[in-house]
């Protein structure tokens, strides 16, 4: 069955891949033509005078265009080439997730959330499994991008590193936030498996200042990632005891089950 999923997946990306390289000047040319259409002449009318904030609304629209691309590259890879894993030992990866907490200083400060990341056990650092480096930090860093775009501000978003039942876990957990218009806070249980789905966003909202894949691919990604390390992911809900109020809150939660 992973095997058959595999191939429909490496079609798709790579028809959805091609469409939207070799669509890429026909959308680019449209935009152009109906922006600087209506831009003024110089006085002899040889030339636009386009103004900066067109040209700039153009080079953001452009730089869209290509993270898109980028990534629709990169799912396709993933599904595609021989996918190399290597020894690590589980206190190497946690040296790695802290490494990427670090790199996200100035995304954690641009609403005031807190990173932390748990000690551990000296009994489980020496715990072997086989990792990918490069797309593994690229989808811990998703997640915790993730997490930061719908928590609260000022909030702390969490990640365990643990080992159970000859599995590496990896948590993320972080307080929901409420979605405005969209009525919706944190990730209704109907949504907890199709939300892994390509293009499938529970909210309209866009958060362009965390620079992540607004385009419903980011939990894609992560969940392919995972499933190429022959592990699972999953959504679920917890509560929170530890507030000093008494209150119990519920948090979500994304697990990472990876064969040691």
């Amino acid at each position: 069955i992973r095997r058959q999923a595999n191939k429909l997946s490496k079609a798709m990306f790579s028809n959805v891949h091609t469409s939207f390289t070799q669509g890429r000047g026909v959308g680019s040319l449209t935009t152009l033509v109906s922006m600087l259409g209506g831009s003024p002449l110089s006085a002899d009318g040889s030339n636009y005078l386009v103004s900066k904030e067109i040209l700039d609304m153009i080079f953001d629209n452009q730089n869209a265009v290509s993270d898109m691309i980028e990534i629709f590259g990169e799912l396709h890879l993933l599904v595609s080439q021989d996918f190399a894993r290597y020894d690590v030992t589980l206190g190497e990866f946690h040296k790695i997730i802290q490494d990427i907490i670090y790199e996200l200083k100035p995304f954690s400060a641009l609403r005031g959330h807190q990173l932390l990341l748990n000690e551990l056990p000296a009994a489980f650092s020496g715990v072997r499994l086989k990792l990918n480096w490069e797309f593994m930090r690229k989808a811990i860093r998703e997640l915790l991008l993730n997490a930061m775009k719908f928590s609260p501000e000022n909030s702390t978003v969490t990640v365990l590193v643990e080992h159970l039942h000859a599995r590496a876990l990896i948590t993320v957990l972080n307080r929901p936030i409420h979605l405005g218009t969209d009525e919706i806070t944190g990730i209704p249980e109907e949504y907890r498996k199709i939300i892994f789905e390509p293009f499938f966003r529970i909210t309209r909202v866009v958060h362009e200042q965390y620079r992540t894949l607004e385009y419903g691919l980011g939990l894609t990604y992560v969940d392919k990632v995972v499933q190429m390390h022959k592990g699972n992911i999953f959504c679920t809900s917890v509560q929170d005891y530890s507030a000093d109020s008494g209150i119990v809150e519920d948090l979500v939660a994304f697990e990472i089950e990876l064969p040691t």
